[in-house]
């Protein structure tokens, strides 16, 4: 392969390394000297860098001091190329293989580049297709918002308050869903004082709270008002606080455990004493 048709590549000719084979190089310098081994391994540097060396010997002799000592032995090692330049065969063939080895990758990055510009590009026409599909489909968009205004509309008017002789009432469902709020910290305070095991005040009023509104508007009590659960929570609370007085403190529940654990529905066996 000649070397000449790679010279416009630069990815192996600046490269800082090339590489070198110890047993080859020891096994093709022997019987050689000290200096002429030295001597060789500059040129060898010198050419790699230079992409070559000068085909003129006395520029050559300027590369390191004493080559012209030498050079009788060294000069066939370095023939003179059809480019002009003086070329170690086998240096170049791994010049042009490390060439070679980067264009090939460089062309397969190009290439999964390309791919991925063909997927996204691809992905792109899909979704502005699939727009114009929409489009076709709910006509133009000044009907297209006409009709989310429809849906609206009617979303709207599920959730609207029933009227009766023009007056507003609420509806019946919603009658039912007091806010949790209107029970007091009084009504709180009841039920917390009869709880056997007293922890986690703060967070204990806030299921106080949740509990007895679930209990007023349950299907067994039906109450207009949440404050309605609070006279069955306590009872609730006062037979459990009744079934834990043979237990040892340690195993009693928290008020919020038993509140989150919904115990005030469990049946309550209390034991009686004698």
């Amino acid at each position: 392969m000649s070397v000449q048709k790679k010279r416009g590549s630069t990815s192996a000719n600046n490269s800082p390394w090339f590489k070198f084979w110890g047993s080859d190089f020891k096994s093709a310098t022997v019987g050689w000297t000290l200096a002429e081994k030295g001597g060789y391994m500059e040129l060898l540097i010198a050419s790699w860098e230079a992409d070559g060396l000068p085909a003129d010997t006395e520029r050559v002799f300027l590369i390191h001091g004493g080559i012209d000592k030498v050079w009788k032995c060294l000069e066939s090692k370095f023939p003179i190329a059809a480019d002009g330049r003086r070329r170690n065969p086998r240096q170049e063939r791994i010049r042009i293989e490390m060439i070679e080895t980067a264009e090939r990758k460089s062309g397969q990055a190009k290439r999964a580049a390309d791919r991925r510009w063909d997927a996204d590009s691809n992905a792109g026409a899909y979704a502005s297709a699939s727009q114009n599909d929409m489009r076709e489909q709910c006509g133009t968009h000044a009907m297209l918002d006409a009709r989310c205004q429809m849906l609206d509309a009617e979303t709207l008017n599920t959730e609207l308050k029933h009227t009766l002789n023009g007056v507003a009432v609420e509806p019946e469902c919603d009658r039912k869903r007091k806010p949790a709020s209107s029970i007091s910290d009084q009504d709180c305070e009841r039920v917390w004082c009869l709880f056997p095991r007293k922890v986690g005040k703060k967070k204990a009023f806030a299921l106080i709270r949740k509990v007895a509104t679930e209990i007023a508007y349950s299907e067994e009590y039906d109450q207009d008002e949440p404050s309605a659960g609070i006279e069955v929570l306590c009872e609730r609370v006062r037979l459990f606080a009744k079934e834990c007085q043979l237990k040892d403190p340690q195993y009693i529940a928290h008020p919020c455990t038993w509140l989150n654990g919904g115990r005030y529905l469990d049946p309550i066996q209390v034991t009686e004493t004698h």
